[in-house]
C-alpha cells in the first residue's frame, strides 16, 4: 500500500485476513437464519387462497434454490479448507523462512528479521500445544473469545447443508435410544479412510447421539497446529493412548476409535468396490472385556472414497519396511484438484454387542468377539 513502511505489512495482512473470515462467517449466518416464508391462514375468497398459495410456493423455491447455490459456493470454501488444514502452517514456516513477508511481524530484509520471523511462527504453532488442554468431555464457551471463534468455525466448517450435506446415519437397534446415555458402549468405526474427517462432521450433525461420547484419533494428528486447536479447543477429542483410553472407560463415559490406524488408512483405495479393513488390532477388544463396555460395530460407507492419495504406494512401502509412513500428505480429488470427491457419508450402527466384564480375558474369547464383529461389520 502506498504510504506504508514495512512495519505496518503485519496489521496490513492481518486485518485483509480478518475481514476475508468476517465476510465468509456474515454470508454463512445469513444464510443460515434466513426466515421463512410463511402462508396465509385467511384469504378473501378461493381463487384469492390458490393465486396466493401459488405466489407463496414460487417464492419457496426462489429462496431455496437461492440459499441452495450460496451453500454450494461456501461448500467449496469448506472443501478447500478441510482438505489443506494441515499445510497452513508449514507453507507460513516455509514463507518466515525465505524472507517473504506474510502475516509476520518482522521485517524480512535482514537475516536477523528472518530469524526473528521463524521463530514466531515456531512459537504460535506450538502454543495449541502448551496452552490448550485435551478434554474427553465437550467445551462449553461463553465468555473466551478462541473459544466462541472455535465454535462458529467448526458449525461452518461441517454444517449439514455444506460440503457434508447428505450425510445419512442409520442404525440396526429398535430405537436410537440404544446409542445414547452412560451406557458403557465402545463405537468401534471402519473404515479410517484416507482422511476422516468425516468423523467430526457425523459428531457435529448427529449431536443427540454423541455429543458425550469421547473419539479417540491418532496421535500424530497433534503434530499439526490446526488440528491441535481446534480439536483441543472443541473437546471431547484425545489422543489415542491406552493409559487414557483405560482413564476415561473408568469414568463410564461413552468412547469412540477407529481400530484399524495407519495400516487401514493406507489400504483405502477409492472408489474399489470392496472396502478394506484391518483385523490385526485386538487391544481394543481386550479393554472392551476388561472394562465392561458394549461394542457397536460403526461402518463409514464412501469414507475411503472421499480423498485420493497420490502418495499412498510410497507411504504404504515406507510403513511396511520401517512402520512410518514416510511421505507428502497430499490429498485430492480425482481430477487431483486440493478437492474432496465430495462424494456423501452412509453411516450405520450395528447391534450392540454385549460383553461380560472379563478381569483377565483369555486369547479364545478375545478371537470369538473380533469374529462376531467381523461378521457384524460385513452383514
Amino acid at each position: 500500500m502506498i504510504g506504508s513502511g514495512q512495519e505496518y505489512l503485519f496489521l496490513l495482512h492481518s486485518g485483509s485476513a480478518i475481514s476475508t473470515i468476517a465476510e465468509v462467517l456474515l454470508l454463512y449466518s445469513l444464510m443460515n437464519f434466513l426466515p421463512d416464508q410463511t402462508a396465509s391462514k385467511s384469504k378473501s375468497s378461493d381463487s384469492d387462497l390458490q393465486v396466493g398459495t401459488k405466489s407463496q410456493i414460487a417464492g419457496l423455491k426462489i429462496t431455496w434454490t437461492t440459499r441452495e447455490v450460496c451453500w454450494l459456493l461456501l461448500s467449496y470454501i469448506q472443501d478447500l479448507l478441510v482438505t489443506n488444514l494441515h499445510w497452513v502452517s508449514p507453507i507460513w514456516l516455509v514463507l518466515a523462512m525465505l524472507g517473504i513477508d506474510t502475516f509476520h511481524p518482522f521485517e524480512a530484509s535482514t537475516i536477523w528479521g528472518t530469524v526473528a520471523n521463524v521463530a514466531f511462527v515456531a512459537s504460535v504453532c506450538a502454543m495449541p500445544t502448551l496452552l490448550i488442554p485435551y478434554s474427553p468431555r465437550r467445551k462449553e464457551w461463553r465468555w473466551n473469545f478462541f473459544g466462541l471463534i472455535n465454535e462458529v468455525f467448526i458449525n461452518f466448517m461441517f454444517h449439514k447443508e455444506g460440503l457434508f450435506k447428505g450425510t445419512e446415519l442409520r442404525f440396526e437397534e429398535e430405537t436410537v435410544d440404544a446409542y445414547r446415555g452412560e451406557k458403557r458402549i465402545m463405537f468401534a468405526i471402519t473404515p479410517h479412510g484416507i482422511l476422516p474427517t468425516s468423523v467430526i462432521a457425523l459428531w457435529h450433525q448427529f449431536q443427540d447421539i454423541f455429543r458425550d461420547v469421547c473419539v479417540f484419533f491418532g496421535s500424530q494428528v497433534s503434530l499439526v497446529p490446526n488440528y491441535r486447536f481446534l480439536l483441543g479447543m472443541q473437546g471431547g477429542y484425545l489422543p489415542v493412548e491406552k493409559s487414557r483410553l483405560v482413564e476415561v472407560m473408568q469414568t463410564n463415559q461413552n468412547v469412540a476409535l477407529v481400530p484399524g490406524g495407519v495400516s487401514e488408512m493406507l489400504s483405502c483405495i477409492p472408489h474399489d468396490p470392496t472396502i478394506n479393513v484391518s483385523v490385526k488390532h485386538k487391544g481394543f477388544i481386550r479393554l472392551a472385556l476388561q472394562q465392561g463396555y458394549d461394542l457397536v460395530p460403526t461402518v463409514f460407507f464412501h469414507s475411503s472414497d472421499q480423498y485420493n492419495n497420490p502418495g499412498r504406494l510410497l507411504q504404504l512401502w515406507t510403513y511396511r519396511k520401517t512402520g512410518i509412513p514416510v511421505g507428502i500428505p497430499i490429498y485430492c480429488n480425482c481430477l487431483f484438484l486440493p478437492f474432496s470427491n465430495r462424494t456423501p457419508i452412509k453411516v450405520a450402527l450395528g447391534k450392540r454387542i454385549v460383553i461380560k466384564k472379563r478381569v483377565k480375558p483369555t486369547e479364545a474369547e478375545v478371537n470369538e468377539l473380533r469374529g462376531q464383529i467381523r461378521e457384524k461389520s460385513s452383514a
